[in-house]
């Protein structure tokens, strides 16, 4: 996988990287700029090595938006009106997989 599935929000227009039973992923907006988590991913999807980084990332997205939790509670941070942040960590490598 070298890009996130987005979709627009037709209520709000946010971008959503994730729908499943348990929740949905949108970006966090900021006016009149591109998300920062938007820039960040295209900045990944640019690089070679940032195609492996941005598929665990879609995996823990999946996973969250699927199940609710993430195996490593820290990874999630609750903000205002039921709004979460969901903090990368360590990235996976190549050697993780082999």
């Amino acid at each position: 996988m070298t890009e996130l599935d987005r979709q627009s929000c037709p209520d709000c227009r946010r971008i959503v990287y994730e729908r499943g039973p348990a929740r949905m992923i949108e970006a966090a907006q900021v006016p009149d700029q591109v998300p920062p988590v938007e820039e960040f991913f295209r900045a990944l999807e640019k690089k070679p090595a940032g195609r492996l980084q941005l598929a665990d990332i879609a995996v823990r997205l999946e996973e969250y938006a699927r199940r609710g939790s993430l195996p490593v509670p820290r990874e999630l941070n609750d903000l205002a009106d039921g709004l979460r942040e969901i903090k990368v960590g360590k990235f996976a490598t190549r050697e993780d997989f082999l």
